[in-house]
């Protein structure tokens, strides 16, 4: 009977390894990695329904082919867990993608030279000017009609 309990005990163990080794942490992005700060939810307007303020860090574990958990570490130092689905986690990939890509395309744009600066003020100004003289144009020509339809 001992022998017997102790096989089912031993059993039961290799079990719970089992399981626990089917949980891992994963990454929704390589900008991001597998833990997520609070300055990373704030920039990529990752889990809304937590507040800023108490928002640590999170993580996301993968529990089998198609169930994952949030783990979000609050200031206070609760962990609060909830499941989250593959298109949500579509959705924050695509959403960090999507911010990374116009980040990299502001940096990589070259700043204006003060020369360029110039050229796009006086087209500016030339521009503003052109309507403006268009408008008393049309204006004086309402109040020539206006004179000339009244003798």
């Amino acid at each position: 009977m001992k022998n017997l309990l102790l096989f089912f005990s031993i059993l039961l163990s290799f079990r719970a390894v089992a399981q626990t080794d089917t949980a891992k942490v994963i990454g929704i992005h390589t900008a991001v990695g597998k833990s997520i700060s609070q300055e990373e939810k704030i920039k990529y307007h990752l889990f809304p329904e937590y507040k800023d303020s108490l928002f640590e860090s999170a993580r996301i574990v993968k529990l089998n082919d198609s169930t994952y958990e949030v783990v979000v570490h609050s200031t206070g130092g609760a962990d609060i867990k909830s499941y989250i689905s593959t298109q949500e986690l579509d959705g924050m990939y695509f959403r960090i993608d999507e911010i990374n890509r116009s980040d990299r395309a502001f940096a990589e744009k070259p700043a204006m030279t003060e020369e360029e600066r110039k050229k796009i003020r006086h087209r500016q100004i030339a521009s503003t000017m052109i309507q403006v003289l268009g408008e008393v144009f049309l204006l004086s020509l309402q109040v020539a009609l206006s004179i000339a339809l009244a003798n």
